[in-house]
């Protein structure tokens, strides 16, 4: 099996090494130079600067960032309710508007539309910790 044009088996053996002896290897000279640096460079991080959330990545923050703003820039276009992202949008179009509900409990053939209430359901119905 290939991964981009190098063989698993070799990004396997990549792997196995450590930062200093990739530092040294032939490999850095390869395409492989973005995950030397992400393996081996201290992660960056992104605080907010309006409470102690410290975020991954730019984007991240700056999503984080409407919140505090109180920007709340994805809006259903049936009831006009308004959601902080996309994947709250999604999940309210097919919990509301479609009444689709994907996450059943293998107990009890009870569905939901959320996997939150699945798993709510599941701790206080059945007295699991199903993830």
């Amino acid at each position: 099996m290939q991964i981009g044009n190098r063989p698993k088996t070799k990004q396997v053996a990549w792997r196995e090494k450590s930062c200093s002896e990739m530092a040294t290897s032939e490999t850095v000279g390869s395409n492989l130079v973005d995950e030397v640096l992400n393996r081996c460079s201290p992660k960056l991080i992104f605080p907010c600067s309006a409470c102690d959330a410290v975020l991954g990545t730019k984007t991240a923050l700056r999503n984080h960032m409407k919140r505090h703003l109180g920007q709340l820039g994805y809006a259903c276009k049936l009831c006009e309710k308004k959601f902080w992202n996309v994947n709250d949008l999604q999940g309210h179009m097919s919990a509301r508007h479609t009444n689709i509900k994907v996450h059943v409990c293998q107990r009890c053939g009870r569905s939901f539309s959320y996997k939150k209430t699945l798993v709510r359901h599941q701790r206080n119905d059945h007295n699991t910790m199903q993830q």
